[in-house]
């Protein structure tokens, strides 16, 4: 009895400790909205942000802003902007590149490092959502410590918009496509998140890999459909709401 009791209370003990090391008191001002960029490629485009907004709004944690030069193809929902920073292709180690004479590419994206200004110079949000990556996976070896600079350049600019923002970023969701493998950018990410997380800006992972089904949730095996958009924003949401809860 004295050996169950024990275990009970370690594991409480363990909770505690863990949720409050995980879970940050974060400046927020609770007469404005939280305001979030989703930012990706095809796959954000395709209808979560509007299934995550709807699942906050219920949980009555708050009003939330979604804000974005792009609208996502299903915002769907009444009340939800559909505004999201997705550009459908995007290959995130373009932000690598210097600014070049082309101009603007497609997608309302320079396609090289001007995007990082054009998405956050002006954004200050809040909250940053990241499931970007994919497309280095094609070929089926990825270059991950590009992916990882990609990241880390992201960061910096979304840090310079608002030094404590809170970024949530996501192991990338599996591609049932040939030679597709996003495998090893997954595995490098917690490891980024871990030397790049602050007290003030706290780098959250999540695992959007493990469980999803890319032959019964996508419409392609690459693009979730309706089904994995919603399990999307369920893993979103299962992120975020403990945070926003402790505000």
């Amino acid at each position: 009895m004295r050996r169950f009791l024990f275990r009970t209370f370690a594991a409480a003990l363990w909770l505690t400790l863990a949720t409050s090391l995980s879970v940050p008191a974060l400046a927020h001002d609770a007469g404005a909205p939280w305001k979030i960029i989703a930012l990706g490629d095809s796959i954000t485009m395709m209808g979560y942000p509007a299934r995550l907004w709807q699942k906050l709004t219920q949980a009555h944690l708050g009003t939330f802003e979604f804000i974005g030069s792009m609208k996502a193809n299903a915002p769907g929902l009444g009340g939800f902007s559909g505004s999201i920073e997705a550009h459908n292709g995007y290959n995130v180690t373009n932000l690598l590149k210097p600014s070049g004479p082309e101009g603007l590419g497609g997608n309302n994206a320079f396609n090289d490092s001007r995007d990082l200004h054009a998405w956050f110079d002006n954004a200050s949000p809040d909250i940053l959502l990241m499931h970007i990556g994919s497309t280095s996976g094609y070929g089926g070896r990825p270059q991950v410590s590009l992916v990882l600079l990609s990241y880390s350049a992201i960061l910096r600019a979304v840090r310079a918009s608002n030094p404590k923002v809170i970024i949530v970023i996501a192991q990338l969701i599996p591609l049932a496509v040939k030679s597709a493998d996003v495998r090893p950018i997954n595995n490098a990410i917690p490891g980024w998140a871990k030397a790049n997380s602050t007290a003030d800006s706290p780098i959250i992972v999540v695992d959007m890999y493990t469980g999803f089904d890319s032959e019964a949730e996508t419409a392609d095996g690459i693009h979730p459909n309706v089904a994995g958009s919603q399990w999307m924003a369920d893993k979103w949401f299962d992120a975020l709401s403990p945070v926003i809860r402790n505000h």
